[in-house]
């Protein structure tokens, strides 16, 4: 996938590094209103840092300088988080560059990261007791909601509560009975986007129907993948395992678009 900004921030971290040390005291905002962007960083003079980022309405969040990791041709990279109550496996993207990692969940992580507080990161793929990073957060709602209200994404949302880290096509514990099905936008076409991912969160319904559904994450960003997959959502269905009545509740898969052509 191509990153139109890692040059820029890639500069941004180059920058920083050369001034911050483990005590920093804030998050640093950035405003570009001509190219639609704000993002709220705190870099380390390791290397090691985290940024949340609105572009465009579509929000993310990243780690940037984790140790490279073996290419086993999986864009999906398992990263365990803790931030003080242990730790939780969560799926994250693999950057272009090899240091850098976005979050699947973005706003739910930045909500939590607006307290601050110590962060380790894990590679949870060979479950290592060493941590990857492990940085002191200094707490910054302003920062963060700054740049969650750019993408007018809410500073609290109760489908925080019981949501899974780890995002699979399938909206787990349910499964699909007719599964989303994402069509080329056009922008993709013409950009000639080779794959992307974007991440929904939707309420399934008792008749199997999904309602409700927000973009979570799409990645890249300007193909209008995310406002595909709301399109394709309208007539997927899930059902039970079993076969057993639906309790209403909240959903969050993936879905993967390659270009086959």
């Amino acid at each position: 996938m191509r990153l139109n900004w890692i040059t820029l921030l890639a500069a941004g971290l180059a920058a920083a590094s050369t001034a911050a040390a483990q005590d920093v005291e804030d998050w640093d905002i950035d405003r570009d209103p001509d190219h639609r962007r704000i993002t709220a960083s705190v870099f380390f003079s390791d290397g090691s840092g985290v940024a949340t980022r609105c572009i465009d309405r579509s929000f993310a969040v990243l780690l940037v300088g984790l140790p490279q990791a073996p290419d086993d041709g999986d864009f999906m990279r398992p990263l365990s988080i803790d931030m003080g109550q242990g730790r939780h496996t969560q799926s994250w993207l693999r950057g272009e560059a090899p240091t850098l990692a976005f979050s699947l969940m973005p706003a739910r992580l930045a909500r939590q990261l607006r307290d601050g507080g110590r962060m380790q990161i894990y590679d949870a793929a060979n479950g290592s007791d060493a941590p990857l990073i492990a940085i002191d957060l200094p707490p910054s709602p302003e920062a963060i909601n700054a740049t969650l209200e750019a993408c007018g994404l809410p500073a609290d949302d109760p489908r925080d509560a019981g949501r899974d880290w780890v995002i699979t096509p399938s909206p787990q514990p349910l499964r699909w009975r007719f599964a989303p099905q994402m069509a080329a936008p056009d922008r993709a076409l013409s950009g000639r986007l080779l794959r992307g991912i974007v991440v929904m969160s939707c309420v399934a319904q008792t008749d199997g129907r999904i309602r409700d559904c927000q973009v979570e994450m799409e990645h890249p960003t300007g193909f209008d993948l995310g406002r595909e997959a709301l399109r394709a959502t309208r007539d997927a269905r899930v059902e039970t395992s079993d076969g057993s009545e639906i309790a209403p509740q909240v959903i969050t898969f993936r879905i993967n678009y390659t270009r086959r052509n």
